[in-house]
């Protein structure tokens, strides 16, 4: 049961912090410009929970270790962009003409980009520093020989 669990906590954490980001953002943004006024209302801060909780059920394809870390980030690239697409673009309609849609799937491809190449950086420098199980088993049998 306990197994089952797991995913559905890292789900639910993943969406309250990206959550959390993202509004904050948006009341920055809204306190920052006075030319946007008060833009922010509750239909927005549900389509912003709707999108962190599936981009969060994205995140467990970057968890899966058994493909390759260019076939998981591309998988999740693709899942996040539908997200954006369909959350924000077709259901809150936050855009509207072929040109404002395509921009704006430009900018969320570059904030992406962004994000997930320090996701990567970590993973890599992290992966990198860490000692291999096989040269970790030899230097503690010689240790205590």
């Amino acid at each position: 049961m306990k197994h089952l669990l797991q995913p559905l906590r890292r789900i639910c954490m993943h969406t309250c912090c990206t959550y959390t980001i993202l509004s904050l953002f948006l009341f920055l943004i809204g306190s920052s410009f006075p030319q946007f006024g008060n833009m922010i209302e509750v239909s927005d801060l549900l389509t912003i929970f709707s999108f962190s909780l599936l981009l969060s059920c994205a995140n467990l394809i970057l968890r899966y270790e058994r493909m390759h870390i260019f076939l998981r980030v591309l998988l999740h690239y693709l899942v996040s962009a539908a997200t954006f697409f369909v959350i924000f673009l077709l259901i809150a309609k936050k855009a509207s003409g072929t040109t404002a849609i395509f921009s704006d799937m430009i900018l969320f491809t570059f904030l992406y980009a962004i994000v997930i190449g320090v996701y990567l950086y970590l993973y890599f420098s992290l992966r990198a520093g860490a000692p291999k199980k096989d040269a970790d088993s030899s230097r503690q049998e010689k240790l205590y020989k």
